[in-house]
C-alpha cells in the first residue's frame, strides 16, 4: 500500500512538473528536480513496477545500450524506440535497476557512483558491491539519462565488461 501510494505521488509530482514546464516554455523547458525522477524510475524498475517506471519515459524516448572493454570491442548491442519497447525490455535491462534481472539470491547490488548532473542530463555509473562468487568483478554501468521536461526522453547503458 506505502509503494502504491508512493508511486501515486512520484507520478502526480512528474504531472504537476511536466504541466509547470510547459506553462513556462513548452514541453522542453527543464525539469525542477531530474535526480528525483530518475531515483523514481530506479525504485520502480526495483520492484518490478515496469508500468510506473514506463510513465517516467517520454512517448518517443529512445535507449541504447551496448557491452564494451578495456581494448574498445562492441558487442551485445540493443537500439529500442518508443515507451512501449522500453516498457516491455525493462524486465531484462541491465543497467537501469539496482539489481541484475535474474536476482540471484546472493547477487550484487549496484551502487550509484559518479553521479553528475547538467542541464537536462544525468550521468552516473553503477557499481556493484561485492566480487563474483569466484572473487571476479562484476560489470559495471554507465548510464547517461537525457530528460524533455521531467520525462525521460534518451537512455544509454554502456556495461563496462571487465574481462574482455
Amino acid at each position: 500500500m506505502k509503494g502504491t501510494l508512493l508511486v501515486c505521488f512520484v507520478l502526480a509530482s512528474v504531472a504537476l512538473s511536466r504541466a509547470d514546464g510547459q506553462a513556462s516554455g513548452g514541453p522542453s523547458a527543464g525539469c525542477s528536480d531530474p535526480l528525483s525522477v530518475l531515483a523514481a524510475f530506479y525504485r520502480s524498475n526495483d520492484a518490478g513496477r515496469f508500468n510506473a517506471s514506463a510513465a517516467l519515459l517520454a512517448p518517443d524516448v529512445i535507449f541504447d545500450t551496448w557491452a564494451t572493454g578495456a581494448n574498445g570491442y562492441i558487442m551485445a548491442s540493443k537500439h529500442l524506440g518508443g515507451r512501449r519497447a522500453l516498457r516491455d525490455f525493462l524486465s531484462q535491462a541491465r543497467g537501469l535497476s539496482h539489481f541484475l534481472p535474474d536476482r540471484r539470491p546472493n547477487g550484487p547490488i549496484f551502487l550509484e557512483t559518479r553521479e553528475s548532473a547538467a542541464g537536462g542530463t544525468i550521468d552516473l555509473r553503477l557499481d556493484p558491491d561485492r566480487l563474483t562468487p569466484e572473487r571476479r568483478h562484476y560489470n559495471a554501468y554507465d548510464i547517461k539519462v537525457v530528460f524533455d521536461g521531467c520525462l525521460i526522453k534518451a537512455i544509454t547503458v554502456i556495461e563496462r565488461v571487465s574481462w574482455l
